[in-house]
């Protein structure tokens, strides 16, 4: 059985290497989808966007410690990690791979976020419903409303209400779907989507 297909688009490196809260939310949310029945697929760098550093030794090391195999052949490394399927690729082919995979996989939504996602996001919308997903107000953050994403995911009330300030889009509050602690009662199923405050409001 075939799902639909999420796309999942940025710069960074893409799962398993947990450098921050960034990475570790998009990773859980992208497996929640797996496990929703939907073909993930993962689209990412083995070069860091902010100084073009290497990760690709690190990405190697890491898949080996876990026993996972992988492909790779002209710079691209492929390779299925929690049933999300990972393309990492140089700093200078992200955009050519996605209008690929945009053009393979015929994704019904695309995720995108973080440093020049707003190039992603215009690309992807041709095709595709984008979401934006905005995990802090910062420049970089908050960057990706500039290529008009469809939708705006929003980490906090907060930001939300600084999305719907800056851009004339849907906002919606959507919590990473980390899994509450033990014992913490009840709570909101995860990555619970909760209507967006006002700006006033925040």
């Amino acid at each position: 059985m075939t799902g639909p297909t999420v796309l999942f688009a940025w710069r960074r490196t893409p799962p398993p290497l947990l450098i921050g809260g960034v990475e570790v939310s998009q990773q859980l949310l992208a497996e929640e989808f797996v496990r929703a029945g939907w073909r993930v697929v993962y689209l990412g760098s083995h070069e860091a966007p902010w100084n073009g550093s290497a990760q690709i030794g690190r990405l190697h090391a890491h898949l080996r410690a876990h026993g996972t195999v992988w492909e790779e052949a002209g710079g691209e490394v492929r390779y299925q990690w929690n049933g999300v399927s990972c393309r990492a690729v140089p700093q200078d082919r992200v955009e050519a791979t996605l209008k690929g995979l945009l053009a393979e996989a015929r994704p019904e939504l695309v995720v995108t976020s973080q440093e020049r996602a707003a190039d992603l996001a215009a690309l992807a919308r041709r095709s595709s419903r984008v979401a934006g997903w905005l995990h802090s107000v910062s420049a970089n953050s908050m960057g990706v409303l500039h290529g008009r994403p469809h939708v705006a995911l929003a980490t906090s009330k907060f930001v939300a209400g600084r999305a719907q300030a800056q851009a004339d889009m849907k906002a919606v509050v959507f919590y990473p779907p980390f899994a509450p602690a033990e014992g913490a009662g009840p709570s909101s199923p995860r990555g619970a989507a909760q209507p967006a405050a006002s700006p006033a409001a925040c």
